[in-house]
């Protein structure tokens, strides 16, 4: 242990740690909570924007869009087959214009989905 002016090294880094870094983990904590609690990632907002899903299923009029009505989707169907749907679109409607999502990792899948879901 090192001495500083009499005082123990390990003593003022405790105090340093006690004092600044806990209220930076609660801080950090605080701030990413809400999206543990809501499963809504930022992540699916920009994944739905990225890959061009807001083109075909837009929130408002859905009468100029593509792609079906996702709206209350939460009330018609599971987050397991919206899951599979993304994946492999063509496997429930066999003419469907949606492209395939197979590449994306089951993170971004389910942020994702939780974006689709807390949001329509």
């Amino acid at each position: 242990m090192l001495l500083y002016h009499g005082i123990i090294m390990s003593q003022i880094m405790k105090t340093l740690w006690q004092k600044y870094c806990t209220n930076a983990i609660v801080a950090l904590l605080f701030f990413l909570l809400p999206f543990f609690l809501s499963g809504c990632s930022p992540k699916g907002k920009e994944l739905f924007t990225k890959y061009g899903c807001i083109n075909c299923h837009g929130f408002e009029n859905n009468e100029n869009v593509l792609g079906s009505d996702l709206r209350d989707l939460k009330k018609r169907t599971t987050r397991e087959w919206l899951k599979s749907k993304i994946k492999n679109p063509k496997l429930y409607v066999s003419d469907s214009q949606m492209p395939s999502f197979a590449y994306l990792s089951d993170r971004e899948l389910d942020a994702l989905v939780s974006y689709i879901l807390d949001n329509y």
